[in-house]
């Protein structure tokens, strides 16, 4: 049996306008302090309908919400963003993390989501 780690990401327009985001977004965690805002130390591109990517908009209404599950241990991990990526117990070494999202677009924009807490065991598992 295989146990699912599912990440409920929230995704909101806080503006009084649709707003429409292309771009590429990707799963990111990283070690040390939060407040020391070190770069990722890997990256796994996430490729879902409810969230924008390079070729397909997302859109969300005026001071809407949407939710997005994600299954981390699943994706394919890398270094950096151009890399080709591996499994997870495969690229990621164990430990803790503050895993996060990160959306890209085309002009060098980035947000970020709220970063969470996880552990990464030495057979790809994931706890939060």
């Amino acid at each position: 049996m295989r146990l699912l780690a599912l990440l409920l990401l929230p995704a909101e327009n806080a503006t009084r306008q649709t707003i429409a985001v292309k771009a590429l977004t990707y799963i990111t965690p990283s070690s040390g302090r939060a407040e020391d805002l070190e770069p990722p130390r890997y990256w796994a591109k996430v490729e879902v309908q409810s969230l924008p990517a390079a070729t397909r908009a997302m859109q969300l209404g005026p001071l809407s919400k949407q939710r997005v599950a994600l299954e981390p241990t699943g994706m394919l991990w890398a270094p950096d963003r151009f890399t080709p990526g591996q499994p997870l117990a495969r690229s990621v070494l164990p430990g803790s993390y503050r895993l996060g999202l990160q959306v890209r677009n085309g002009d060098g924009t980035t947000w970020l989501s709220n970063e969470v807490p996880v552990a990464i065991g030495i057979d790809g598992s994931l706890t939060f």
